[in-house]
């Protein structure tokens, strides 16, 4: 039996129409949004270009150059010593793609946050200026200097050591599929990065400049014996890897 369709009825069927096209407008609107982030971002950890994330409430900035940062005229410095030539390479591009210079930086600044907002649930900030090879991970020191903060400290290594090793087991998984030019990028990057982990922990207690390893020597002598048996175990673990990537 047919029923007339009211003026009520009428508008019921407007309204879920609009309804339905301003979910639709949402969608489009998010979409667009996770796509430009995830553009930017891309852009960011792969080439150090400018920009602003929140991870997990950590707070994470891609600076073109950090101000005020004596760290970081020191390495400007250096490298100029070099030649101007050799700041262009190091800054250019090809170069930061290739060694993945971008990406081994963030892993480093963030996994230092987060095992900071694991054992203490508060949130830093970290400070990126890929293009002079430095991070910057800003939080309070805990007032009872246990072995948390050693632990927050080694985080940053031994995360961007990890990240070095998981891309060899990639190299040494894919090896037979991978291009050549590819696996040398990956596994001869993943070897710079492990070796400069290592090198900069003995420079950094050498010249006490505030970097990880200073300060977990700052906590006292057992603190930076254990903490540099670890990364010495990592490293050879990563050399380890790194030879049976590459036979």
């Amino acid at each position: 039996m047919l029923h007339p369709v009211s003026e009520n009825s009428g508008l019921s069927v407007q309204g879920v129409n609009f309804q339905l096209s301003f979910q639709t407008m949402e969608i489009i609107e998010l979409e667009n949004f996770m796509f430009n982030t995830c553009t930017s971002f891309s852009k960011s950890v792969l080439f150090g270009s400018r920009g602003s994330y929140n991870f997990w409430g950590i707070q994470v900035k891609f600076h073109s150059r950090l101000k005020n940062n004596s760290r970081l005229e020191s390495n400007i410095e250096k490298i100029s010593q070099i030649s101007s030539f050799a700041v262009g390479c190091l800054q250019s591009a090809v170069f930061q793609l290739g060694f993945q210079i971008p990406t081994h930086i963030f892993v480093q600044g963030i996994s230092s946050a987060l095992a900071r907002k694991l054992f203490t649930e508060k949130i830093s900030r970290v400070d990126i200026c890929a293009t002079h090879y430095i991070s910057k991970t800003s939080f309070l020191s805990l007032a009872d200097k246990d072995w948390k903060e050693a632990i927050i400290n080694l985080a940053g290594p031994m995360g961007n050591n990890t990240f070095s090793i998981c891309k060899l087991l990639t190299v040494a998984a894919l090896k037979n599929y991978l291009p050549s030019s590819v696996s040398i990028a990956l596994a001869g990057g993943s070897i710079v990065w492990m070796s400069s982990e290592l090198i900069r922990s003995f420079v950094s207690v050498y010249k006490a400049d505030q970097g990880y390893f200073d300060k977990i020597a700052r906590l006292g002598h057992r603190h930076l014996q254990l903490a540099t048996g670890a990364l010495l175990a990592q490293t050879a673990l990563g050399a380890f890897i790194a030879i049976k990537a590459l036979q």
